[in-house]
């Protein structure tokens, strides 16, 4: 569980900065492993993140844009997977990017293809308390029990 006391928490590697807003909250949803990256879904608040292994990452919340996706070419290769379902959609395109800064980008080309099916997991969301959204940054447990981070300078995991 992340704490109230983040700037000893030997996980977060560098310490936050800013306390916690408050405490770590749960939260239902499921995860995905691809090539490049990972995509979490969270079932409260309805949202998606995907992180890739530079540190970009996106994050879509409902109500999602729906659009026709460009087409899927070619077939994945040997032990990898096409993500089926929301991850899916959002992989191909069918569901929009909406920050203009990310919307170039597309999701199928940073991430590369799953590596995993997709697993139900439950994670523990906590966000530091900042003063404006360019200080925000929000951390949550991984489907592995590792640390992601993500905010205005990008994102990150610790395993």
């Amino acid at each position: 569980m992340l704490s109230p006391s983040w700037r000893s928490h030997a996980e977060l590697q560098p310490a936050p900065e800013l306390c916690p807003q408050g405490p770590a909250t749960a939260h239902a949803g499921s995860s995905q492993r691809f090539e490049r990256g990972v995509m979490l879904w969270l079932r409260a608040p309805d949202l998606f993140i995907a992180v890739d292994d530079s540190g970009r990452y996106w994050i879509e919340r409902a109500p999602y844009t729906l659009r026709t996706p460009p087409p899927v070419a070619g077939e994945p290769p040997a032990g990898r997977l096409v993500p089926s379902g929301g991850f899916g959609a959002l992989w191909r395109g069918e569901i929009a990017i909406t920050d203009p800064a990310m919307a170039q980008v597309s999701l199928r080309e940073a991430l590369g293809w799953a590596v995993a099916p997709e697993q139900p997991y439950t994670t523990e969301v906590q966000c530091q308390q900042a003063s404006s959204p360019q200080e925000q940054r929000c951390y949550l447990r991984d489907s592995r029990g590792g640390v992601l981070w993500y905010g205005p300078a990008g994102a990150g995991r610790q395993p």
